[in-house]
């Protein structure tokens, strides 16, 4: 499975579980509606408040996992990255989605929103008739 491939089932799977460690050492996840980038396939975006406990553990360490999972399909994935938070409008506005305004009506101007990045570095596929591992190098 290629980058883009993998973007391509994201977008149509929609929703991810976000997982961070906690200072406890334990695992935290949560569903996050996920936006991709044709452009830039490394990265995935997601949309929170800045005083949620997910950008906490962030802060604290920046490694993530996402898992997804399509039924219809047989898709299963399971991406290992690490996360950076922006707080700028005009960045947030590049990957804003429409989608989001359920819970944010104010879009990327919504006081206390920011954005998770989180740039892809191995994934882990399961399809029918066929599964893997990629580790990624940005060419």
């Amino acid at each position: 499975m290629t980058l883009q491939e993998l973007n391509h089932k994201i977008k149509k799977i929609d929703c991810g579980m976000l997982t961070t460690h906690t200072d406890k050492n334990e695992f935290n996840s949560r569903p996050m509606l996920t936006i991709t980038d044709d452009e830039n396939p490394y990265n995935l975006y997601f949309f929170c408040m800045k005083n949620s406990q997910k950008i906490v553990e962030i802060k604290s360490d920046n490694r993530v996992a996402i898992s997804y999972q399509d039924k219809e399909t047989g898709v299963n994935l399971h991406i290992l990255g690490k996360a950076t938070l922006i707080d700028q409008p005009k960045e947030m506005q590049k990957h804003w989605d429409k989608k989001l305004n359920v819970w944010w009506q104010k879009e990327e101007n919504t006081d206390g929103i920011c954005m998770i990045i989180v740039k892809i570095e191995k994934f882990r596929y399961w399809t029918i008739g066929d599964n893997g591992e990629v580790a990624l190098n940005e060419e």
